[in-house]
């Protein structure tokens, strides 16, 4: 019996139902549970970019509170979508967004994870050229404030994903979109601290990505 992790974007287009559909009939019946998790935070960082121009941050961050819609939308949708197609996930499963994990140990997590980026050469340089890489798709010119906030992006989308899956032992994920580089060396114990240190604690596992 197999607990897995399912990320689900908010703005990646390859989230369609067709391709959902044919990605969930694919599912190993090993896997009984699954949880599905809305990424609606990490929207942020895109608005951040967006409106980069401003220099009022704290209007910025006041809209997005008062007018993110992305968790409900998203939570919409996938049930919407179970509702209609319900042979096509065999396992039982949760669907729960950024803010069900934000504690304590997500916050300890993700200061870790924020002191590897400074003391490990080589995360550095992974998590700079995921971020560069990630900016340029749609981007000809090299801008130094979009790829900053796509490091913590990637800071933060690590660091919550070994909340999640070191603290819950969830020992397999299924993502439909790419992993970028450093989230696959960190499971593979290619840096100076291994996720169960990141974490601070708990039940290591292992992963399947």
């Amino acid at each position: 019996k197999i607990h897995a992790l399912s990320p689900i974007s908010v703005s990646n287009r390859i989230f369609s139902t067709q391709k959902v559909k044919e990605a969930l009939s694919e599912l190993p019946p090993r896997v009984t549970h699954i949880t599905f998790l809305i990424a609606d935070w990490l929207q942020f960082y895109n608005r951040a970019n967006k409106h980069s121009d401003t220099t009022d941050l704290g209007s910025i961050i006041r809209d997005y509170k008062e007018r993110n819609e992305d968790f409900v939308n998203r939570h919409r949708w996938i049930t919407k979508f179970l509702n209609s197609f319900p042979n096509v996930l065999q396992a039982s499963y949760e669907i729960v967004g950024m803010e069900h994990y934000f504690d304590a140990l997500y916050a300890h997590t993700f200061r870790n994870v924020n002191i590897l980026k400074s003391v490990d050469r080589q995360f550095e340089k992974d998590v700079n050229a995921a971020a560069k890489l990630f900016h340029s798709k749609g981007n000809s010119v090299e801008n130094n404030l979009a790829i900053s906030l796509s490091e913590q992006y990637i800071l933060e989308e690590i660091a919550l994903n070994i909340r999640i899956r070191v603290k819950g032992m969830l020992s397999e994920e299924y993502y439909m979109g790419r992993y970028h580089v450093p989230m696959i060396k960190i499971y593979d114990n290619c840096y100076s601290a291994n996720v169960r240190d990141l974490l601070g604690g708990g039940n290591s596992t292992r992963a399947n990505l």
